[in-house]
């Protein structure tokens, strides 16, 4: 395995083993709440790391490829009476692709 840099932090932080990390999660999840990082090892080495969950708060960059490549024909959402009745459904009157079923209710 190639070293990198968190090779060395993960040595000197204190590991424990997995049976330990089972038995007391919860006092090792509060820990991690506080700010500590927890080394869970097996076998003497580290295999995984308790770290608090940050989530990515970036805003999402929409687009793409696709961008301006796609049209959406206005009346995508409104059910072809023809398919309608291929699968035994009636189209509701508003906004979107509404359907009733006379087995399944709305």
């Amino acid at each position: 395995m190639a070293c990198n840099g968190l090779d060395k932090l993960y040595k000197e932080m204190p590991t424990i083993n997995i049976s330990e990390a089972k038995s007391t999660l919860s006092s090792l999840i509060a820990q991690v709440e506080k700010g500590r990082k927890i080394i869970i090892g097996k076998a003497g080495k580290p295999v995984a790391a308790l770290v608090l969950y940050r989530p990515d708060t970036t805003p999402r960059k929409l687009g793409g490829t696709w961008s301006g490549k796609v049209n959406m024909a206005d009346d995508f959402d409104i059910l072809p009476s023809a398919l309608a009745d291929a699968f035994d459904v009636t189209p509701r009157d508003g906004f979107g692709a509404g359907y009733s079923h006379p087995h399944l209710g709305a």
